[in-house]
């Protein structure tokens, strides 16, 4: 062959030549030759002495081959080196570090990453090699950013996109797999100066991972297939594997929050229970030990004082009055005063001793470590001086009084009921005595109690055993000696102690709540056996009941006394309401307007009792009455005491002053009866007339009168009921 262009090689020849062993071994060598750019095997042989031969080849396709081979041992290092670096770079960085190794690779002048999103069934740009200030512009253009950019695949693009591994090279807008999105290409295209694109997808087991783009400057080498499989592999186990980790950190932070949901829901449920815990053993309004509570610490220190032969005291504290507050102030403050009392209580007192509430307004203070009994007065005195200052609620103050009991172990008792009993037994007694006191248990009052026990029981059955009676006790004119009216008068017939009188049990009734049923009985007993009196032709004369303070406070005892008035027929103005002085001065502005309500009904009002209280005379002319009944102390000091006589006296003409009858009750001799005569008084009751009688003996009185024989009676019309 021919090689004219040999003349140009600027060959060594003696160099070459003095090579050549003797025997005419042969000596290789390989040129490149530069302006041909090709590649020549030079073979020379030794014939003579000197002589030589020289072959020149043409070596430049084999040369080409082999710097290919090497091209790939080195690709494959790197895509080796690649993988391995892949499994340590971050999350964050992992898009990065593909787009820049496939770029630094492959020589491309721009990379897209895209990832294929299965549910959303899209590409989605996931990096780019643009630099900050191409992705502004085009973020200019187009008014987003590329990274970020989604594009839907349809089922027959994903079946295009998997089943080729490679793209034709061709212009960056014309890309079919929307790797980009094509008005972008444009752009980018213009912007770089880019003329081809290749694009790949990338595999994992038959799923589409995502998408590759290469774009490239014209007539820029571009990468074989082979090359470009192998990134698709090792980027597609590098994506597999972040999306396996993000399953698994996803599922870590669904475990974490399940976890932490569990650990809320166990320390909720650990909370529940200990407030369950806490309620069971502790007043709720106050927070005060209640009487579980009591109960255990009561038992433990009965158990300590008997070790160490110590006293151990209990004080039932009960604040007086406590309904009538709840009742006119309203239960919220009442609650706010309870918790106030419950403050004060656990502040005054030590630490050793145990404040608890019963419920109601009752407390109980247990007092332990004690040698001697006058530790426990001054722990009692400590409760007392608590009750002497006011308790402020908002911008109120509130005055209460309390009443203590005090048993002792072990002289009172040596368990926690005895103990507790037998304070609650002192407790009333205390109140008995005078507010803001304390008294100890004593065995006397023990067997009253037992016995006042017996009465409340029997009581609770009285009214539907038919116990309850009515008695009526005449009231006469004075000058004339006729009957012009009846106070009923409640019995009650036991069946174990007879005839009981109402002082032996009404305080009973008031203390449980019994007066309120018991009242409104005796209200519509009376008014039906005077109406069916009156329709048995009787005289028609008015009949007195006596209130209770209970029944006047009661919310709804207007409408009760209404509908008792209808029920029965009987006609208002022959029913007259007693009021004692004392009830006529308790909580006076509801008292007066529950008076006036009465009063508008057209039924009468007496003042019961009255003298004993120190009335003010200004409060009594603002009462809506009709009568003021002397009090029997001051007409059984008739004739013998100056000074009950002048009260009388007194009374009778402020009577006449204000208006008002006046009937002297008690009255039991003739003299009686001719003082109060001579000094105005219009009527009188009492046993020197009659004795209260069943409602049989009273009928057979009226019938007796209205003949002509026995007691005479004067038939009262309604309008002259205010005057005897």
């Amino acid at each position: 062959e021919q090689l004219p262009e040999i003349s140009a090689l600027n060959l060594d020849w003696f160099d070459l030549y003095r090579g050549l062993s003797a025997d005419g071994e042969r000596i290789t060598a390989e040129v490149y030759h530069e302006p041909l750019q090709r590649w020549y095997a030079v073979t020379a042989i030794r014939i003579h002495r000197d002589h030589y031969v020289t072959r020149f080849s043409d070596i430049t396709r084999f040369k080409q081959v082999e710097e290919n081979l090497v091209k790939k041992n080195n690709m494959l290092r790197e895509i080796y080196d690649y993988s391995r670096k892949l499994m340590m770079v971050s999350k964050a960085e992992v898009f990065r570090y593909i787009a820049a190794k496939i770029k630094a690779l492959t020589g491309a002048s721009l990379v897209v990453l895209n990832t294929y999103d299965k549910e959303k069934a899209t590409l989605v740009c996931r990096y780019t090699t643009l630099s900050d200030e191409n992705e502004k512009v085009i973020a200019r253009i187009i008014g987003r950013n590329i990274v970020g950019f989604t594009t839907p695949v349809s089922a027959e693009r994903y079946k295009e996109i998997t089943s080729l591994l490679t793209g034709s090279p061709g212009s960056l807008h014309e890309a079919s797999f929307g790797e980009i999105p094509a008005p972008v290409g444009k752009i980018v295209e213009k912007l770089l100066d880019l003329r081809q694109f290749m694009s790949f997808a990338i595999m994992s087991d038959d799923h589409l991972e995502g998408t590759i783009l290469l774009a490239f400057k014209e007539g820029a080498n571009l990468p074989e297939a082979e090359e470009l499989m192998a990134f698709s592999a090792t980027t597609a186990n590098a994506l597999e594997r972040r999306r396996v980790e993000e399953k698994l950190q996803l599922r870590t932070m669904e475990l974490a929050r399940t976890n932490e949901t569990l650990l809320a829901e166990v320390a909720e449920r650990k909370s529940i229970q200990e407030r369950i815990n806490y309620l069971a053993y502790h007043d709720n309004l106050t927070g005060l030990p209640n009487r579980l509570l009591l109960t255990e610490r009561l038992n433990q220190a009965i158990m300590q004082a008997s070790r160490t032969s110590k006293i151990v005291g209990v004080l039932f504290v009960d604040i007086d009055s406590f309904k009538l507050i709840n009742d006119t102030m309203g239960h919220k403050k009442g609650d706010e005063l309870l918790k106030a009392v419950a403050q004060k209580l656990t502040s005054t007192l030590r630490q050793s001793d145990t404040v608890a509430r019963l419920g109601g307004a009752e407390f109980v203070v247990i007092v332990q470590n004690i040698l001697e009994v006058g530790h426990v007065d001054q722990i009692a005195q400590k409760v007392c001086q608590i009750f002497e200052k006011p308790f402020s609620i908002g911008d109120q103050d509130y005055y209460l009084t309390t009443s203590i009991g005090i048993a002792l172990y072990p002289v009172d008792g040596e368990d926690v009921d005895t103990l507790i009993k037998n304070a609650d037994i002192a407790m009333g007694k205390a109140k008995e005595k005078g507010r803001n006191s304390f008294m100890y248990c004593t065995p006397l009052m023990k067997d009253k109690v037992v016995e006042t026990m017996k009465l409340i029981n029997s009581l609770y059955r009285a009214q539907d055993n038919k116990e309850l009676l009515l008695y009526y006790q005449p009231q006469v004119n004075c000058k004339s000696g006729k009957i012009v009216g009846l106070e009923a008068l409640l019995r009650w017939k036991h069946p174990e102690y007879g005839l009981i009188a109402p002082d032996m049990f009404i305080s009973i009734a008031e203390r449980t709540g019994l007066i309120l049923p018991i009242g409104e009985w005796v209200l519509h007993t009376a008014c039906a056996q005077n109406k069916s009196w009156q329709e048995a032709g009787l005289p028609r004369v008015r009949v007195a009941v006596n209130l209770s303070m209970y029944q006047l406070q009661s919310p709804g005892f207007i409408d009760q006394l209404s509908k008792i008035l209808r029920d029965t027929g009987l006609d208002p103005a022959y029913l007259e309401i007693e009021i004692t002085e004392s009830i006529a001065l308790k909580d006076a502005e509801h008292i007066i307007e529950t008076l006036h309500s009465i009063k508008a009904l057209g039924v009468g009002i007496s003042i019961d009792d009255f003298g004993t209280k120190y009335s003010s005379l200004n409060y009594l002319k603002q009462l809506p009455v009709d009568r003021i009944k002397i009090a029997t102390p001051f007409v059984q000091g008739i004739n013998m005491s100056d000074k009950d006589e002048a009260i009388t006296t007194a009374i009778i003409v402020l009577a006449r002053k204000l208006g008002l009858s006046v009937i002297a009750e008690g009255v039991e001799t003739r003299q009686q009866l001719d003082f109060l005569t001579r000094q105005g008084c219009d009527g009188i009751q009492g046993f020197y007339y009659y004795k209260p009688m069943p409602a049989g003996e009273i009928e057979k009185l009226l019938k007796n009168a209205q003949r002509g024989e026995g007691g005479r009676v004067t038939p009262s019309p309604p309008e002259s009921l205010g005057q005897l």
